[in-house]
């Protein structure tokens, strides 16, 4: 999540997914935010910004947690940062490299005091390429140019979502392991 509207999706399919897995028992809303964190973000560095984002504008309160999942962030190997959902692309003398990502987050939050009870962000799954960021990503090349090229995109960011959360839900003891 960040300022504006986010629609995402490949996240919402992969999503249903690991929950249908999970026994469907999780009850999951999507929270979108009009405005930006912009208050919450010049808090102090020790308090999570999310953390009043839960306890203020989510319903229903009383739960006993809650689970936010938003964007995270890795370098690419030339140092730039990459984040959330996305293309890729590094170059070097001596090749041209391309990856499609989904850096993610999980937070528990408690639903009584709004602590982080557990913060984890999705691990690489099997990145294996020259290219490797800290999280869920896989190499492009030409099956994501020509027609079609956007759907393809967004079943792969889907099957990165799908392989990759319920590892991580699994890593937090959420749900059972995969």
């Amino acid at each position: 999540m960040g300022a504006g509207r986010v629609d995402r999706p490949a996240g919402d399919e992969a999503a249903r997914r690991t929950l249908s897995r999970a026994g469907g028992e999780l009850p999951a809303r999507r929270v979108c935010r009009d405005q930006g964190f912009g208050g919450c973000a010049r808090q102090s560095l020790r308090s999570d910004p999310f953390k009043e984002l839960v306890r203020s504008d989510v319903a229903p309160q009383g739960l006993d947690a809650y689970i936010v999942i938003t964007r995270a962030r890795s370098k690419l190997g030339n140092g730039r940062n990459v984040e959330g959902i996305g293309l890729a692309q590094y170059r070097t003398l001596l090749a041209d490299y391309g990856l499609i990502h989904a850096l993610y987050e999980v937070r528990v939050i408690d639903g009584k005091s709004f602590d982080v009870i557990e913060k984890r962000a999705a691990a690489p799954l099997d990145n294996t390429g020259t290219m490797r960021l800290a999280g869920p990503s896989g190499p492009i090349d030409a099956t994501f140019e020509g027609p079609a090229a956007s759907e393809r995109l967004r079943a792969a960011i889907t099957d990165l979502i799908t392989r990759s959360l319920p590892v991580t839900l699994g890593d937090m003891h959420l749900i059972d392991g995969q």
